[in-house]
């Protein structure tokens, strides 16, 4: 039988609907939409990003990647009333360990009332072997996603969250490195199985306000390097800067020429130029 299911979310102290209604195999899942409330138009204002972006690790060290959600406008702030993040990585590379919400005696830090994977498993079990939401982890079978919902409204509860200029930490995620490789990603799919989908949410769960969703990029290397010095002798200088041509006029990053590759896209390029700048004389 076709499965279907009604969803509450709590959304700023609204109660906000969102039925998903069975579909065919090949057509994506109902996900929030944008929403048109004249004077302003909702959708594309909020990316969300990892921080930081690139790591580079050492097999059996932890990393963690902030998860934060940034207002696309300069200047702007923007209210915030749930999210949902799929999350998706290589589980031979990566082993997932455990999210670490915002402390909620921190003043300058937004305390959720709901942070943390759901328990799925009549739905996409996505977020397989939790539980005992919001405190289980998923296995490590290399997806997942994270729901958040915020405060009711005073006296309550604290209100929307807000993302201001700078950007909102919505949550802390903890890896560990598995195995060495030059680039693995993790990555927020827009949407997985049937009825799970990534977003950002305001006022109710029909208006998404998600842009750009972001990549981190994770290196596992055998021993600590320094990212530029390409003669190994500890330091980045002119003679390094000669081999990075090199490696930025040739494909990939064939040789020793990945650890010229700053932002881990396997490749050497103007990108990487910028990262090579600011580690010269390092």
């Amino acid at each position: 039988m076709p499965r279907s299911r009604t969803t509450i979310l709590l959304c700023g102290g609204l109660i906000c609907w969102v039925i998903a209604a069975p579909r065919a195999a090949s057509a994506e899942p109902q996900c929030p939409g944008g929403c048109d409330q004249s004077p302003v138009f909702y959708p594309n204002r909020i990316d969300v990003e990892w921080r930081p972006s690139v790591v580079n690790a050492v097999p059996g060290q932890v990393i963690a990647l902030g998860l934060y959600v940034v207002p696309d406008a300069p200047d702007a702030s923007e209210e915030i009333s749930a999210l949902q993040v799929i999350l998706n990585w290589d589980s031979t590379k990566l082993g997932i360990l455990a999210h670490q919400n915002n402390n909620p005696n921190d003043p300058d830090l937004y305390n959720w009332l709901f942070a943390g994977f759901a328990n799925d498993v009549s739905l996409d079990n996505v977020n397989a072997g939790v539980t005992v939401p919001p405190l289980g982890v998923p296995n490590n079978d290399g997806d997942a996603y994270l729901e958040a919902l915020a405060q009711f409204p005073p006296p309550l509860g604290e209100g929307s969250a807000v993302a201001p200029p700078g950007g909102l930490l919505v949550t802390t995620f903890r890896f560990q490195a598995l195995a060495e490789t030059l680039s693995t990603e993790i990555v927020i799919p827009d949407y997985m199985g049937d009825f799970t989908c990534s977003f950002v949410a305001w006022g109710s769960a029909s208006c998404d306000l998600a842009d750009a969703l972001g990549t981190a990029r994770v290196r596992v290397t055998a021993q600590p390097y320094l990212p530029g010095d390409g003669d190994s002798d500890g330091d980045v200088d002119a003679d390094d800067y000669t081999q990075f041509l090199d490696c930025e006029a040739s494909d990939g990053v064939d040789g020793d020429c990945w650890i010229f590759d700053f932002d881990l896209d396997l490749d050497v390029d103007f990108h990487d130029f910028a990262g090579f700048q600011i580690a010269f004389g390092s």
